[in-house]
């Protein structure tokens, strides 16, 4: 395999949430697993750090995906071309990942995805009433 400049960043961030566990900080992550490789090599590094994880499946219909796509204009600014969200959404749950709890953006409100995640996260007794 190639090692990439860009996978080497990367690789860098996803081993840089390991040392910030080890030092005792709580994260919440937010990262787009296109390849199967980034999957494993997160789940590494976290179980590494004996974290614990709960995680969150986020879900778009392909046509909001597309649509609030094509409102971010010619995707000069951000870098993200066209067509990225059709391909996206082939890969975002690809890789069998099991999720705790999942939303749908373009179902939900912003507020009653957290709502959903935290109700999820007390039945897991993660989280308190108290922590909120």
């Amino acid at each position: 395999m190639v090692i990439s400049h860009g996978w080497r960043r990367l690789s860098g961030v996803h081993r840089s949430w390991g040392a910030h566990l080890e030092l005792g900080t709580h994260l919440i992550i937010d990262h787009f697993l296109q390849d199967a490789a980034w999957v494993e090599e997160v789940l590494e590094v976290l179980a590494g750090a004996g974290a614990q994880m709960f995680c969150v499946g986020v879900d778009c219909a392909l046509q909001e995906l597309e649509r609030r796509e094509s409102t971010r204009g010619d995707g000069e600014l951000e870098g993200r071309p066209i067509g990225l969200a059709r391909r996206s959404d082939e890969l975002c749950h690809s890789h069998g990942l099991a999720y705790q709890a999942r939303v749908s953006t373009d179902r939900q409100s912003t507020a009653e995805s957290v709502e959903h995640v935290v109700r999820a996260l007390q039945q897991a007794g993660l989280l308190g009433s108290q922590d909120i």
